[in-house]
């Protein structure tokens, strides 16, 4: 009896030891081969796709994460480009004040008082010459196509009419050049005859004047005296 106790006891420490290195076996190899349950194993397919879920979700958010930083440094990247730009803007204007400023400066110090009154001089006596010429544009104007036409149509013959044109334009060409170039009475032009029908239109609507000691020189009216 003592002996089939013994053996009996035996058989079932055997068979616990046998259990143990099973589930220690089994354990292990569980922690090698990846989970893959049977595809009728909604359990197990559940919790796998619940995983993958919260493995997504997780990569999603550091996706938007790092979006938000980049368009973060981007819109910083942008603020500083708009302030350089600005930067760049005032200097360019205080470089250009600061040159202005110098060239002033440099005027003054280069110009003595003679030198600005020459200038006024020329800036008036160019003021005159554009006068002037826009006057001479505007007298051959009215002459040419009204006064020898309305006027004096009745006086004279067609060929007459162009003969005086063409004498008048040259004397207007003449006056006009003296007016810009002469002084004094070197502006003067001596005519023929100072009673002609056109000089003495001229004198009325004031676009000549004559000379009050000989009235058979005339010149331009003296345009400078109105600038």
């Amino acid at each position: 009896m003592a002996a089939e106790k013994q053996l009996e006891m035996l058989r079932q420490q055997n068979t616990s030891d046998s259990s143990k290195v099973s589930q220690i076996a089994l354990t292990d190899t569980l922690d090698k081969v990846p989970f893959r349950p049977p595809r009728n194993d909604l359990i197990g397919l559940s919790l796998a796709q619940n995983n993958l879920s919260t493995q997504l979700e997780a990569i999603n958010t550091s996706l938007a994460q790092m979006a938000s930083t980049n368009n973060e440094l981007q819109s910083r990247a942008d603020d500083m480009a708009n302030t350089n730009a600005v930067f760049d803007i005032l200097k360019t204007e205080l470089n250009e004040r600061i040159q202005q400023e110098m060239d002033k400066k440099q005027l003054l110090l280069s110009h003595t008082v003679g030198d600005n009154i020459k200038d006024a001089y020329l800036q008036k006596q160019a003021k005159l010459v554009d006068r002037s010429t826009k006057l001479i544009e505007i007298s051959k104007k009215l002459i040419v196509d009204y006064i020898l036409r309305k006027e004096f149509e009745a006086l004279f013959t067609e060929e007459e009419l162009d003969e005086r044109k063409q004498k008048f334009l040259k004397l207007l060409e003449i006056l006009l050049n003296n007016s810009i170039t002469s002084t004094g009475n070197s502006k003067l032009l001596e005519v023929d005859n100072k009673d002609d029908p056109l000089i003495r239109y001229l004198i009325l609507n004031n676009i000549i004047v004559a000379d009050p000691k000989n009235p058979n020189k005339i010149k331009l009216r003296d345009l400078a005296t109105n600038l």
